[in-house]
């Protein structure tokens, strides 16, 4: 199934049925611990399961003091 995942770019991509947004984030290479996600607008769990279609934004988490 396609989805469409934004990081520093758009892109569309093709992951298995059933993948999760964990899964995905893993395949990209990207630590979870380093990102929050919206999935079609809206924050969310890296458990949730993507579906056709669906709209992923990562976006990197700044700390610092």
């Amino acid at each position: 199934m396609k989805i469409t995942v934004t990081t520093d770019r758009e892109q569309e991509l093709e992951v298995e049925d059933g993948a999760t947004i964990e899964a995905l984030l893993a395949r990209l290479g990207i630590n979870r611990e380093t990102v929050a996600v919206s999935l079609n607008g809206a924050l969310c769990t890296e458990e949730e399961p993507l579906k056709p279609g669906d709209r992923l934004r990562v976006i990197k988490v700044v700390t610092g003091g």
